[in-house]
């Protein structure tokens, strides 16, 4: 996935990966920051329930860090690109 474009972030780096997903540093085209973009394993993504968690712990995460503007997209991304979340797992 390093070097794909997805909806408006580059992905520039894998820097972790472990039971809770993946992470990615990317670059948000649009703001032109560095941003961490995080896709869940397939595993938790499978049922709505388990997407509408990722959700809500999204958003939490992001408002502990309103200035990486990451939280919230992760999960938008995740159900946005599932043959991704899958590929990646």
């Amino acid at each position: 996935m390093v070097g794909q474009t997805i909806l408006n972030y580059r992905i520039l780096e894998k820097p972790g990966e472990g039971g809770m997903g993946v992470v990615y540093g990317t670059r948000d085209l649009t703001l032109d920051q560095m941003v961490a973009v995080g896709f869940p394993p397939i595993h938790l993504s499978r049922s709505e329930v388990d997407r509408a968690r990722s959700i809500v712990e999204a958003r939490a995460a992001s408002a502990l860090t309103r200035g990486l503007q990451a939280g919230s997209q992760s999960s938008v991304l995740s159900q946005a690109y599932p043959s991704v979340s899958s590929s990646v797992s």
